[in-house]
């Protein structure tokens, strides 16, 4: 018998599965063994994947900044499947849509559009694509319209591109595909190719939407509200921070008074006012949008990639999350008075530890927190990051070239 972490109650080993503190997501596969950890029951493990980890990789910011960090690495000359990125829901009114769907907006490669006609879901208003289960149920009716770009041509260098992305869209989701433009109904070989894309034939009623939302694009009437969670983070970084206080400092460290605080914020569904995320009143789950070269993202993140900081203050061990050096979140975990001497000396040693996660090239690179500094204000540049870096410049990757 032992007790999980999260919900702390008593189980058989065999109801315990590995947990990525971490989450899969964001690369948390790549990081070291002893960040990890064996002692999640699979109840929590799939009830705070889905509400808690998935608010948080499904935020809209997240979700599309974790996209761009992936097609960085990619090589812009090559053919390859570039991921959708979701607007948000559309204000468009498609024919025949009922009052329980929603109409999302995604795009792709080139200027690809792709609107999904999907059931709407309170619980997963503001994640993109949904509720992620019951999307996947064959028992659920959604379909894809897909409208091609304007430049599109089947002779373009960046077609074979173009296709792939199509072929790849909804691969694991049981939805009907319909392609928003006339073929040559003769052609065998269009059969073939729509076959192999994915699409199917459209019914009477895709047929109305299909003209519907070609002219939508022609015309430039696309208008989305963006949902946006403001506390997708909050339980996201509490069982972070309870997570890697377990790893670091073992079962003593959760009959703590601040780990008990963070317990409180990680089983709040309801986000009450009192249950509030550890740290000083300046830092706290620090949200900042905005690109500057003094801002705390901006020091403690690494473009294209997710970095992980654990690192000491006066009263806490803190954990930092950054996402392309556009999002930045602190939590505080473990208080120094409740952790030992030795303890505290491994994490203080060269001022903390920095893991760098480029997770599209199963990539997690390791520093001393005083080495990462270094390597971000030019003094000691780290070959590593710096290989990498180029890599990204060789492939000629910007934000302004999104999906």
């Amino acid at each position: 018998m032992k007790e999980c972490i999260y919900c702390r109650k008593t189980k058989n080993k065999s109801d315990f599965s590995l947990e990525h503190i971490i989450p899969y997501s964001l690369g948390g596969s790549q990081l070291p063994d002893n960040l990890k950890s064996y002692d999640v029951c699979q109840r929590c493990n799939n009830i705070l994947g889905l509400f808690v980890d998935g608010a948080f990789e499904k935020n809209f910011f997240v979700h599309n900044f974790l996209i761009e960090c992936d097609l960085a690495l990619l090589n812009q000359s090559k053919y390859y499947a570039e991921p959708l990125s979701c607007l948000g829901k559309s204000k468009l009114s498609p024919p025949e849509i009922k009052e329980e769907e929603i109409c999302e907006y995604w795009i792709g490669t080139l200027g690809l559009g792709v609107f999904w006609i999907r059931p709407d879901d309170s619980r997963f208003e503001a994640y993109c694509g949904g509720d992620p289960i019951k999307v996947k149920s064959k028992k659920i009716d959604t379909r894809a319209y897909f409208v091609l770009p304007h430049s599109y041509s089947e002779s373009s260098d960046n077609a074979n591109k173009l296709l792939m992305t199509i072929k790849e869209a909804f691969r694991d989701k049981p939805v009907k595909k319909v392609l928003c433009h006339d073929f040559d109904k003769e052609s065998d070989a269009a059969y073939v190719l729509l076959e192999q894309l994915g699409f199917s034939e459209p019914d009477q009623l895709d047929e109305k939407r299909k003209n519907y939302f070609h002219s939508i694009v022609k015309n430039g009437e696309i208008e989305n509200n963006l949902q946006h969670d403001l506390y997708h983070d909050k339980r996201f970084l509490a069982k972070v921070s309870i997570g890697i206080s377990h790893c670091l400092f073992g079962d003593k460290i959760l009959n703590t008074e601040s780990i008990n605080k963070l317990y409180k914020v990680l089983w709040d569904r309801d986000n009450s006012e009192d249950a509030e995320l550890l740290y000083n009143n300046t830092f706290l789950c620090n949200r900042t949008f905005y690109y500057s070269h003094y801002s705390l993202e901006y020091l403690l993140g690494v473009p294209y990639a997710v970095t992980i900081s654990i690192i000491p203050d006066n009263q806490y061990i803190i954990i930092n999350i950054n996402i392309k050096q556009e999002l930045n979140y602190v939590v505080g975990c473990a208080k120094i008075n409740d952790i030992t001497q030795k303890e505290l000396e491994s994490i203080t040693n060269n001022g903390g530890e920095v893991f760098v996660i480029y997770k599209k090239i199963d990539k997690c690179i390791h520093l001393y927190f005083n080495d990462f500094i270094l390597h971000q204000n030019g003094s000691k540049i780290n070959p590593q990051i710096d290989s990498i870096q180029q890599r990204i410049n060789e492939n000629n990757y910007t934000s302004d070239k999104k999906p």
